[in-house]
């Protein structure tokens, strides 16, 4: 019975965060950005978002090239050509990557920070999709990270043209080294350039040049 007192004292101290006045950690939840993952492998989609999401971001998932662009309010046009165009949906409201607009009434409610993607066995084509949803205005600066193993060391070489920043981290991924690219992207611009050129590129022979 005298173990009460002692509990609720020490709920008090100093040193207890749920004391008002004591200087907390920043929520992450407060800073949170928003994240597409496309990977077609749901268990290392499930994976990657998970290491994102215990950093405090918020992910849409998407497992294949139309969920990715439902997530941006876009979607393929009825052309028959080998590489389809982009047309704005009917419902519009992109949002400006980076500002979120309370107004907005996007089916996603979030404004997409950054666009990560497993090229799997078909990288050219991811890179042109991607090309094509920088042609619209809302997401001509929107960062990407290309998840490729490692006979696709060629596309590192291709996505140098890309004016917006374009980072290829290859396989096996290092889950710290993808956090540390994420947030650099999402909050230290100036280091944009710097990352891109510091790709962890493939050193085992046998690649495939694109």
């Amino acid at each position: 019975m005298t173990s009460n007192p002692v509990n609720n004292s020490t709920s008090n101290t100093p040193g207890n965060s749920n004391t008002p006045g004591n200087p907390s950690v920043p929520d992450k939840k407060s800073t949170t950005s928003t994240v597409v993952i496309a990977d077609p492998k749901p268990l290392s989609l499930l994976a990657t978002a998970g290491v994102l999401h215990h950093e405090g971001m918020r992910c849409i998932c998407a497992r294949s090239t139309d969920a990715v662009l439902k997530a941006f309010e876009l979607e393929l046009s009825d052309d028959t050509s080998t590489l389809p165009k982009l047309q704005v949906r009917i419902d519009e409201g992109h949002p400006q990557p980076g500002h979120s607009d309370a107004s907005n009434h996007s089916p996603t409610k979030f404004a997409i920070d950054l666009l990560i993607w497993d090229v799997a066995d078909d990288p050219m084509s991811v890179l042109t999709i991607v090309q094509q949803i920088r042609q619209f205005s809302p997401f001509q600066n929107l960062p990407v990270v290309l998840l490729a193993d490692s006979k696709w060391a060629g596309l590192e070489k291709k996505t140098e043209s890309e004016i917006a920043p374009t980072h290829c981290l290859f396989k096996p991924i290092d889950p710290k080294s993808l956090i540390t690219i994420a947030q650099h992207l999402l909050w230290m611009p100036a280091l944009q350039a710097t990352h891109r050129q510091r790709g962890s590129r493939p050193t085992r022979p046998g690649w495939v040049t694109l």
